[in-house]
């Protein structure tokens, strides 16, 4: 069995020690690739200086999350891979977890991607964004069973970010790679998403323990803010239980709603707003529905020989 793990960095050399690390430690072999989104600090040069064996590609400039993590998974796929894990820099897996990952996907092959329970990076609380959300909304029967001490094996979400997933070899030959579109932020979403059309599941291993330090601070600028506005709207796009008619009227119809309503608010900064995300999304429509089209292949988004 060979299993990958897919570590993509930014600017993480505060990070990729620990992460690294934890990695070396596991209870199951595994081979590492670090995909280096051409970070400005030195956190290519720790890779390179402390871990040899460790696969570095350095991408020369920034390629987004997803297609960085793409170009690994393409790595993977010539390694000949079984499993492929993705694995955030600004985290760390305890020493049985990714064991206890592959033990479920073996279990239950219906679930497509497989995540562990998510800490914050010291370990001494749920991680906000999974207690607030993945187990609140996304998750079924986790609350109830943990009051009465009585935790199941995996339990299925309706989303859970990817900030460390498992993915059997079988998930990428039927869903993919992430979609390029989605420079960074969304590209999860889409990912779950094209699972759910797949009639794949997603879910978690609560007694799979896992460390996040990620707050997603830059959630707040105004930038990303954009950003996520515009995933928003390829999001429905994409939408492969939608008709593509059906979602390109909806785009024009919510996309003038919110013009206009900024209009009769008389709120300049907001019109601006939305003018600009709807003229974005406008500009590359060609391009979000060619990826709507591709997203049902086999090894979608992935450069990689099928034959």
């Amino acid at each position: 069995m060979k299993i990958v793990v897919i570590v993509v960095t930014y600017n993480g050399q505060k990070w990729i020690q620990k992460c690294l690390d934890s990695l070396e430690k596991c209870s199951v072999s595994n081979s590492v690739i670090v995909i280096d989104n051409n970070s400005a600090d030195f956190t290519s040069d720790i890779v390179k200086r402390n871990y040899p064996s460790v696969h570095l590609v350095e991408t020369g400039k920034n390629v987004g999350f997803g297609k960085a993590n793409n170009i690994g998974i393409e790595i993977a796929i010539r390694k000949k891979a079984d499993y492929i894990v993705l694995l955030n820099q600004d985290a760390w897996v305890e020493k049985t977890a990714i064991e206890k990952l592959i033990n479920a996907s073996i279990q239950y092959n219906q679930y497509g991607v497989i995540s562990p329970f998510h800490l914050n990076y010291e370990g001494t609380a749920t991680e906000k964004y999974f207690s607030n959300y993945v187990l609140s909304f996304y998750t079924i029967g986790y609350s109830q069973d943990y009051e009465m001490s009585s935790l199941k094996t995996i339990y299925s979400s309706t989303f859970i970010h990817a900030a460390c997933w498992l993915l059997p070899i079988n998930t990428i030959k039927k869903v993919g790679g992430f979609d390029p579109l989605f420079f960074h932020y969304g590209e999860d979403n889409d990912y779950v998403q094209r699972l759910a059309s797949n009639h794949l599941k997603i879910g978690f291993v609560p007694n799979a323990m896992f460390y996040h330090f990620g707050t997603n601070e830059g959630l707040n600028n105004t930038r990303k803010s954009f950003r996520c506005r515009v995933n928003e709207i390829v999001l429905n796009l994409k939408n492969p239980f939608a008709s593509e008619l059906g979602a390109i009227l909806l785009f024009f119809k919510h996309s003038i709603k919110l013009i206009f309503t900024s209009l009769i608010k008389r709120n300049a900064k907001e019109f601006s707003f939305e003018v600009k995300v709807f003229w974005f999304n406008f500009k590359r429509l060609r391009s979000i529905l060619k990826a709507r089209k591709l997203q049902k292949k086999e090894y979608a988004f992935l450069q990689v020989n099928t034959k």
